[in-house]
């Protein structure tokens, strides 16, 4: 996993990082993501959106959903600004 993180910073890529075996549940772990005991589904992440990971799950293997790979769940925080004021600031009283 290393050496994929190290191929992914020298690219100049936007994501640079992986969130495999890096955050929440899965952190230190790096949990598997196929039958065949390799690792070769991947969250990207740039370095903004790393911290906002809330949660990171590899599943266990689930035949009804793939062949061979585990589904991985994952969530994030966001937060939006409301603006003081719409686009139209007269709040319908319009003569």
């Amino acid at each position: 996993m290393m050496d994929f993180n190290s191929q992914i910073k020298t690219n100049n890529s936007l994501f640079t990082n992986t969130a495999n075996g890096r955050c929440r549940d899965d952190c230190r772990i790096g949990k598997t993501t196929t039958i065949y005991d390799s690792t070769i589904d991947y969250i990207l992440l740039s370095d903004s959106v790393f911290p906002k990971i809330s949660q990171f799950v590899v599943k266990d293997f689930d035949p009804i959903l793939s062949d061979a790979h585990c589904a991985i769940k994952f969530g994030y925080t966001c937060s939006f600004r409301a603006d003081a004021q719409l686009d139209n600031p007269s709040n319908g009283n319009e003569t």
